[in-house]
Protein backbone atom coordinates (compact mmCIF):
# COMPACT_ATOMS: atom_id res chain seq x y z
CA UNK A 1 0.00 0.00 0.00
CA UNK A 2 2.95 2.30 0.83
CA UNK A 3 4.48 1.94 -2.37
CA UNK A 4 0.95 2.45 -4.27
CA UNK A 5 0.64 5.52 -2.72
CA UNK A 6 4.03 6.83 -3.33
CA UNK A 7 3.56 6.10 -6.65
CA UNK A 8 0.18 7.62 -7.40
CA UNK A 9 2.05 11.12 -5.18
CA UNK A 10 4.81 10.88 -7.33
CA UNK A 11 3.25 9.99 -10.36
CA UNK A 12 0.71 13.49 -9.62
CA UNK A 13 3.82 15.61 -8.55
CA UNK A 14 6.10 14.66 -11.36
CA UNK A 15 3.21 15.41 -13.64
CA UNK A 16 2.06 18.42 -12.26
CA UNK A 17 5.90 19.76 -12.08
CA UNK A 18 6.47 18.99 -16.12
CA UNK A 19 3.62 20.82 -16.96
CA UNK A 20 1.98 17.20 -18.77
CA UNK A 21 -1.82 17.91 -18.12
CA UNK A 22 -2.41 15.15 -20.59
CA UNK A 23 -0.30 12.59 -20.01
CA UNK A 24 0.93 10.24 -17.12
CA UNK A 25 4.17 8.51 -17.80
CA UNK A 26 5.85 6.43 -16.13
CA UNK A 27 9.46 8.17 -16.58
CA UNK A 28 8.05 11.06 -14.85
CA UNK A 29 7.04 8.45 -11.82
CA UNK A 30 10.69 7.04 -12.23
CA UNK A 31 12.36 10.85 -11.96
CA UNK A 32 10.00 11.50 -8.60
CA UNK A 33 11.54 7.78 -7.19
CA UNK A 34 15.03 8.66 -8.19
CA UNK A 35 14.72 11.09 -5.13
CA UNK A 36 12.46 8.29 -2.89
CA UNK A 37 14.57 7.03 0.00
CA UNK A 38 14.33 3.37 -0.63
CA UNK A 39 14.10 3.28 -4.50
CA UNK A 40 16.68 2.29 -6.36
CA UNK A 41 16.69 1.58 -10.28
CA UNK A 42 17.56 -1.66 -11.98
CA UNK A 43 21.67 -0.69 -11.59
CA UNK A 44 21.50 -0.48 -7.90
CA UNK A 45 20.41 -2.82 -5.27
CA UNK A 46 17.43 -2.24 -3.07
CA UNK A 47 13.73 -1.93 -3.26
CA UNK A 48 12.53 -1.30 -7.12
CA UNK A 49 9.51 -0.79 -8.72
CA UNK A 50 6.98 -3.77 -9.34
CA UNK A 51 4.97 -2.09 -11.79
CA UNK A 52 4.52 0.92 -14.08
CA UNK A 53 1.21 2.19 -15.50
CA UNK A 54 0.81 4.43 -18.11
CA UNK A 55 -2.19 6.38 -18.90
CA UNK A 56 -3.58 9.20 -21.31
CA UNK A 57 -6.07 11.63 -21.41
CA UNK A 58 -8.97 10.90 -23.21
CA UNK A 59 -11.41 13.80 -24.00
CA UNK A 60 -14.36 11.88 -25.35
CA UNK A 61 -14.84 10.58 -22.01
CA UNK A 62 -13.46 12.85 -20.56
CA UNK A 63 -10.56 11.19 -18.34
CA UNK A 64 -7.20 9.08 -18.09
CA UNK A 65 -7.19 5.71 -19.90
CA UNK A 66 -4.55 3.11 -20.12
CA UNK A 67 -2.61 2.73 -22.12
CA UNK A 68 0.55 0.36 -21.00
CA UNK A 69 2.04 -0.97 -18.61
CA UNK A 70 5.17 -2.69 -17.36
CA UNK A 71 5.64 -5.44 -14.63
CA UNK A 72 9.05 -6.26 -13.08
CA UNK A 73 10.05 -9.19 -11.27
CA UNK A 74 13.14 -10.16 -9.39
CA UNK A 75 14.73 -13.14 -7.88
CA UNK A 76 15.83 -13.87 -4.45
CA UNK A 77 19.68 -11.48 -4.27
CA UNK A 78 18.51 -9.63 -7.38
CA UNK A 79 20.17 -11.84 -9.46
CA UNK A 80 17.86 -11.89 -12.35
CA UNK A 81 15.59 -8.98 -13.59
CA UNK A 82 12.68 -9.59 -15.97
CA UNK A 83 10.58 -6.70 -17.19
CA UNK A 84 7.27 -6.92 -19.35
CA UNK A 85 5.81 -4.63 -21.06
CA UNK A 86 2.29 -4.48 -22.26
CA UNK A 87 -0.10 -2.74 -24.62
CA UNK A 88 -3.71 -2.19 -24.09
CA UNK A 89 -6.16 -3.59 -26.47
CA UNK A 90 -9.60 -2.19 -27.68
CA UNK A 91 -11.24 -5.13 -25.90
CA UNK A 92 -12.33 -3.78 -22.19
CA UNK A 93 -9.44 -5.18 -19.68
CA UNK A 94 -7.47 -6.83 -22.36
CA UNK A 95 -3.70 -6.56 -22.04
CA UNK A 96 -1.43 -7.98 -24.86
CA UNK A 97 2.38 -8.40 -24.45
CA UNK A 98 4.85 -6.13 -26.54
CA UNK A 99 8.18 -6.65 -24.83
CA UNK A 100 10.32 -7.99 -22.37
CA UNK A 101 13.58 -7.35 -20.77
CA UNK A 102 15.81 -9.81 -18.99
CA UNK A 103 18.80 -8.66 -16.62
CA UNK A 104 21.26 -10.38 -15.01
CA UNK A 105 23.60 -9.21 -11.97
CA UNK A 106 26.73 -10.65 -10.65
CA UNK A 107 27.09 -11.20 -6.85
CA UNK A 108 27.98 -7.37 -6.58
CA UNK A 109 25.12 -6.57 -7.92
CA UNK A 110 26.78 -5.47 -11.26
CA UNK A 111 24.49 -5.67 -14.82
CA UNK A 112 26.28 -8.27 -16.09
CA UNK A 113 23.83 -8.63 -19.50
CA UNK A 114 20.56 -7.38 -20.91
CA UNK A 115 19.00 -9.82 -23.51
CA UNK A 116 15.68 -7.71 -24.95
CA UNK A 117 12.71 -9.66 -27.03
CA UNK A 118 9.56 -8.52 -28.41
CA UNK A 119 6.38 -10.56 -28.52
CA UNK A 120 5.80 -12.32 -32.14
CA UNK A 121 1.92 -12.61 -32.19
CA UNK A 122 1.82 -13.58 -35.81
CA UNK A 123 3.35 -17.03 -35.59
CA UNK A 124 1.02 -19.97 -33.21
CA UNK A 125 1.78 -20.14 -30.86
CA UNK A 126 2.92 -16.70 -30.26
CA UNK A 127 6.56 -16.17 -28.86
CA UNK A 128 8.97 -14.21 -27.38
CA UNK A 129 11.69 -13.00 -30.17
CA UNK A 130 15.07 -12.18 -29.67
CA UNK A 131 16.54 -9.01 -31.01
CA UNK A 132 19.46 -7.32 -29.29
CA UNK A 133 21.47 -8.27 -26.15
CA UNK A 134 24.54 -6.42 -23.78
CA UNK A 135 27.30 -8.00 -22.09
CA UNK A 136 29.02 -6.02 -19.75
CA UNK A 137 32.43 -6.76 -17.56
CA UNK A 138 33.27 -5.43 -14.76
CA UNK A 139 36.33 -4.14 -12.58
CA UNK A 140 36.38 -3.24 -9.16
CA UNK A 141 33.04 -1.97 -9.40
CA UNK A 142 33.41 -0.09 -12.74
CA UNK A 143 32.10 -1.19 -16.18
CA UNK A 144 35.41 -1.43 -18.21
CA UNK A 145 33.30 -3.81 -21.61
CA UNK A 146 30.57 -3.50 -22.77
CA UNK A 147 29.17 -5.15 -26.07
CA UNK A 148 26.14 -5.32 -27.77
CA UNK A 149 24.69 -7.80 -30.27
CA UNK A 150 22.09 -8.22 -32.44
CA UNK A 151 20.05 -10.97 -33.07
CA UNK A 152 19.81 -11.73 -36.85
CA UNK A 153 17.05 -14.83 -36.35
CA UNK A 154 20.13 -17.17 -35.73
CA UNK A 155 22.85 -16.13 -33.90
CA UNK A 156 24.06 -13.23 -31.84
CA UNK A 157 26.17 -10.41 -34.26
CA UNK A 158 28.44 -8.09 -32.74
CA UNK A 159 27.03 -4.68 -33.48
CA UNK A 160 28.96 -2.40 -31.07
CA UNK A 161 31.13 -2.01 -27.97
CA UNK A 162 32.39 0.43 -25.52
CA UNK A 163 35.68 -0.07 -23.69
CA UNK A 164 36.43 2.23 -20.71
CA UNK A 165 39.24 2.14 -18.41
CA UNK A 166 39.43 4.02 -14.71
CA UNK A 167 41.67 5.15 -12.09
CA UNK A 168 42.19 4.38 -8.64
CA UNK A 169 39.38 6.34 -7.41
CA UNK A 170 37.08 4.79 -10.12
CA UNK A 171 36.94 7.79 -12.13
CA UNK A 172 36.44 7.13 -16.02
CA UNK A 173 39.60 8.17 -17.86
CA UNK A 174 39.07 6.80 -21.32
Amino acid sequence: MKKILLLMVGSFLATAAMGQLNEKTGINVFREMQNGENYNDSFTKGERLDSTLFKTWDEAIPGWVNKMKDVSSYTSGSRVDITYLWDKTNIPNKWIYSTKSEKYFNVDGDMTSVIAYVWDNTTNPNTWLRTYKTENTFVNGNNTLSTRYLWNGNEWIQSSKTESTYNASGNILV
